[in-house]
C-alpha cells in the first residue's frame, strides 16, 4: 500500500488561504473532499485522476459544488471523466513506479526464497539447469515444482540419550512419603476447588465471580496445613458465606484468610 505524500505547508499555502478566505465552511469541505480524494488516488494508483463515480462517493450531496471550489482555487483540473489532483505526480509517484516497485520487492523476495530453500551445507545451491533432469540427480520434482532439499545434517554422530528421567521424590525424616503426601494434598485441593466453584455456580447475581483456582487453592493449603476435614469444613463455611451474600468477588482469596485461621489455632495436619 503506498503512501500519500502532502507539502507541509500546504496549510500556508496561497490556494488554501484564499478558498478558506471566501468561503470558511465551504472551503473547509472542500479541503475534506481534497484529501480524501488523494488518499484514494494514492490506494487505487490513478494517477491523480479522481472519476465522477468516485466524487459523488466521496461526497454524495455536494460532490459537484465542492468540487467547482477546488477547480476554482486552482487545487483541482477538470478532465475528461472528472477531475484531476493538480500537481499529484509532482509529489507522489505514479502507477508504473508503484507496480515497478512492488514487482523487484516480489521477484527479490522470491529469488532470496529460493536461494535459502536450495542451498547445501558447503555454500553452494542447486540449479535446474545443471544438466541434469529438472535440477535433480533422480529427474523428481516434489509436487510444488521446486526440487527436494537435501537434509544439510544427514547422519547424527551423536545418539538421542532419550527420555530425561524424573527425580525421586524427597524425602526426609518426618516425611519419609514426600511424593505421596504431596498427590494426596493435590487431589485434596480440586476437591476443595469443585467444593468452592459449586457455590459460585448456585449464585444468582450478575457481578463478576472470579473462579477458584486449584493452584491457589494448593498454595494457600500448603502455606496454612491442615487436615482434610478442616479443608473441607473452612471451604463450606466459605461457600455458605458467598451463598448468603449472593457475591464472591474473589472466592479463593476469603477461602485462603479462613483457612489461615483454622491453621493459627493448630487445627493441623
Amino acid at each position: 500500500m503506498p503512501w500519500v505524500r502532502m507539502d507541509d505547508g500546504f496549510c500556508d499555502h496561497p490556494k488554501v488561504d484564499a478558498l478558506i478566505e471566501r468561503d470558511e465552511v465551504l472551503g473547509l469541505q472542500a479541503l475534506g473532499l481534497w484529501t480524501l480524494a488523494l488518499t484514494d488516488c494514492a490506494k487505487r494508483l490513478t494517477d491523480g485522476n479522481v472519476s465522477h463515480r468516485t466524487l459523488h462517493r466521496l461526497a454524495t450531496e455536494h460532490g459537484d459544488q465542492l468540487a467547482q471550489a477546488l477547480v476554482e482555487a486552482g487545487l483541482w483540473v477538470k478532465v475528461a471523466g472528472g477531475h484531476r489532483v493538480h500537481d499529484y505526480l509532482h509529489y507522489n509517484p505514479s502507477k508504473a513506479e508503484v507496480t515497478a516497485r512492488r514487482k523487484a520487492r516480489s521477484d527479490a523476495g522470491r529469488a532470496g526464497a529460493t536461494a535459502r530453500w536450495t542451498s547445501k551445507p558447503d555454500g553452494t545451491s542447486d540449479s535446474t539447469c545443471d544438466g541434469t533432469p529438472d535440477g535433480t540427480p533422480d529427474g523428481k520434482r516434489i509436487a510444488d515444482g521446486h526440487a527436494p532439499v537435501p537434509d544439510p545434517y544427514p547422519t547424527r554422530t551423536r545418539p538421542d540419550p532419550g527420555p530425561v528421567p524424573a527425580p525421586p521424590a524427597r524425602a526426609d525424616a518426618r516425611n519419609p512419603n514426600g511424593q505421596e503426601q504431596q498427590d494426596s494434598l493435590s487431589q485434596l485441593a480440586v476437591q476443595v476447588t469443585g467444593v468452592l466453584q459449586r457455590g459460585i455456580d448456585s449464585l444468582t447475581t450478575e457481578e463478576g465471580c472470579r473462579p477458584p483456582s486449584a493452584c491457589v487453592i494448593l498454595a494457600a493449603m500448603r502455606q496454612h496445613p491442615v487436615d482434610a476435614d478442616t479443608a473441607f469444613a473452612v471451604a463450606t463455611d466459605v461457600r455458605s458465606i458467598a451463598q448468603a451474600q449472593n457475591r464472591a468477588p474473589n472466592i479463593a482469596a476469603l477461602f485462603t484468610q479462613k483457612l489461615a485461621a483454622a491453621s493459627a489455632i493448630g487445627v493441623t495436619r
